[in-house]
């Protein structure tokens, strides 16, 4: 089976698997109680709409990213323009976050169109062929509207807390005056049970987020010419830059980590050890293989990314399979 077959069935399940989770909480809770889920579902959909929109302009404060002029990095602005044509995709604003942490990602909404940010790390630690495998992932999320999706599957936990904090105040208050007994009874069991379907949801939504993380890193691997090999070298120096700063950058790690679903890294997963790394994404290549080859238990089920040694993996297979394409080595 293939690296995206693999991806797709992996993503279906998971999106099966939640949305019959929703159906059949939804059905008892309208069997158990008669909920104004109206009312419930438009506050929430209202709610996140207003965050989605004015979202780009909190990520640019919070990491004071400014328009990147094409006379600054005019071959950041080849790269894109080139990935943007060949994934047939709107070519996004190209910004610039000034942080020191090497990282990128991209964000956007209806109010200020599609765009992509790399921090001043990334372009001061990164080559530029690491930099273009990086901008390819990036562009793989705009191609698959990640943002959008992502926003769209939050409603669904939303909806349930909403609905849990309703029932337990409801139940406090002391629920249906005509059966009072039962009408407690009730709200208390729909309280704890739309509880519990929103932690299990967002367990569900994180694994969707890396998921679609490897879709993305899939993306580029395929438009950029050994996409493959170079965005795990990408990751590697990104990792190793990002533990080498130390407590120097700890408040923008920190700072970082508030849209880390965002980043193509999580700049909380870093190597500290010492390793020696050149300019060259080959020899950084060199890096992610060992890397890869290591055992480490840093997964965890609320982690937005996949772990650092097992995406590695994941690039290192798919470019033994798309070595075989002529096509590869050429973009």
């Amino acid at each position: 089976m293939s690296f995206k077959t693999k991806l797709y069935t992996s993503m279906a399940l998971t999106l099966a698997l939640f949305v019959a989770i929703t159906s059949l909480v939804l059905a008892l809770i309208l069997t158990l109680l008669n909920l104004d889920l109206v009312f419930i579902i438009g506050l929430v959909v209202a709610l996140n709409i207003f965050e989605w929109m004015i979202a780009p302009y909190f990520i640019d404060a919070i990491y004071h990213v400014r328009p990147l002029r094409r006379e600054e990095y005019p071959w950041l602005h080849e790269i894109v323009e080139r990935l943007s044509k060949r994934m047939g995709v709107k070519k996004p604003k190209l910004m610039l976050a000034q942080i020191s942490v090497p990282n990128a990602f991209a964000y956007g909404s209806p109010l200020t169109g599609p765009r992509v940010a790399v921090t001043k790390g990334l372009v001061e630690n990164l080559d530029r062929d690491e930099i273009e495998a990086v901008l390819g992932h990036e562009l793989g999320h705009l191609k698959h509207h990640d943002v959008g999706v992502m926003m769209f599957l939050s409603l669904i936990p939303s909806m349930f807390f909403l609905i849990a904090r309703y029932a337990m105040f409801a139940t406090f208050l002391g629920g249906d005056s005509r059966d009072r007994g039962g009408g407690i009874a009730a709200l208390a069991l729909v309280a704890l049970v739309s509880y519990l379907v929103y932690f299990v949801l967002i367990l569900l939504l994180l694994r969707h987020s890396r998921l679609r993380e490897y879709f993305a890193d899939y993306e580029s691997s395929i438009n950029v010419p050994l996409g493959a090999r170079k965005l795990a070298a990408a990751l590697a120096r990104i990792s190793v830059v990002t533990g080498s700063l130390g407590r120097r950058v700890e408040r923008e790690i920190a700072k970082a980590a508030a849209f880390k679903a965002l980043l193509i890294a999580d700049p909380e997963e870093y190597l500290v050890k010492a390793f020696s790394y050149t300019r060259s994404w080959e020899q950084d290549y060199q890096l992610a293989l060992k890397i890869a080859s290591e055992r480490r238990r840093s997964f965890s089920w609320f982690s937005t990314h996949p772990p650092l040694h097992e995406r590695l993996r994941r690039l290192i297979e798919l470019d033994r399979e798309l070595s075989r394409r002529p096509e590869y080595y050429n973009g």
